[in-house]
């Protein structure tokens, strides 16, 4: 119902603001019928038509999404399913969920896969009707104006849920996070020793002694050359689309400055 409901509003937003779009509700009770969905809006993308996707269903903070005739979709399925409409529209999708838990989805991915959506938009817990009707028509009518994801976030961060949070995050955003915090964790002094450790245990097998720091040393130099082009390159799908590397250059130019700050610091391997 509040599908219907916010199409209606979003269609009559569109009118008011004098862009052409039209907004299509499609009614989907299993998962099968999303992919469906999902595979005709890869091929129109393919073709040049860029959406805007808004699902709206019930959500499992384990199970993922959850339809009408009991089927279900795992957020990891779900990434897979987006990726590939990702690529479709070079990575242009804007993906809004109003399903409870759909910030749940984002938060499982990591910087060493491909990025699902360029941005999303989602509830980081269960949401009731009159807050999602609320939350995403307050959206929707700045986004039409501004033409800013970031200014209808805001707004919507702005209206009290009774759970939670609205998540909004634009692809170049999260990956800097999430490559914060996988350096800040996994190539600390500490962890980086461990893995040294096990390095050497494992090159001894095959009879080859080599000390821990020159190990290290080996580490921070792989690290150096390969740890942010390799997962820059992975995230933003720069084997399917090139353009990205110049799109996302600046965050590039940034992200290599807060490394050679960690660096400096002397607490990781990097």
């Amino acid at each position: 119902q509040t599908g219907r409901m916010i199409a209606d509003f979003l269609t009559s937003e569109l009118e008011s603001n004098g862009h052409p779009v039209q907004v299509k509700l499609k009614t989907c009770w299993s998962a099968k019928e999303f992919l469906e969905i999902l595979m005709t809006l890869e091929y129109e993308a393919n073709g040049g038509e860029i959406p805007l996707l808004h699902v709206e269903t019930h959500g499992s903070k384990e199970m993922g999404l959850e339809f009408e005739n009991g089927s279900e979709l795992s957020w990891d399925d779900l990434a897979k399913l987006l990726r590939r409409l990702n690529v479709a529209t070079r990575f242009n999708l804007l993906a809004l969920f109003s399903a409870c838990w759909g910030g749940y989805f984002l938060g499982k991915m990591s910087a060493i896969q491909q990025a699902p959506c360029y941005a999303m938009v989602a509830p980081s817990e269960k949401l009731w009707p009159n807050e999602i009707y609320a939350g995403f028509t307050t959206f929707y009518r700045i986004f039409l104006k501004e033409l800013d994801v970031a200014s209808a976030v805001d707004a919507m961060r702005a209206l009290p849920l009774q759970n939670g949070y609205w998540f909004g995050k634009p692809a170049e955003i999260w990956f800097e996070r999430v490559l914060l915090d996988y350096v800040r964790v996994k190539c600390s002094n500490e962890m980086s020793e461990q893995r040294a450790k096990t390095l050497q245990s494992e090159l001894a097998k095959d009879g080859k002694i080599i000390p821990i720091p020159q190990l290290l040393e080996l580490l921070r130099g792989q690290n150096r050359k390969n740890l942010l082009p390799d997962y820059f390159s992975k995230y933003f799908m720069l084997e399917e689309i090139p353009e990205n590397a110049t799109r996302f250059s600046a965050l590039y130019t940034r992200m290599e400055f807060v490394l050679d700050e960690l660096r400096s610091g002397g607490q990781h391997v990097v």
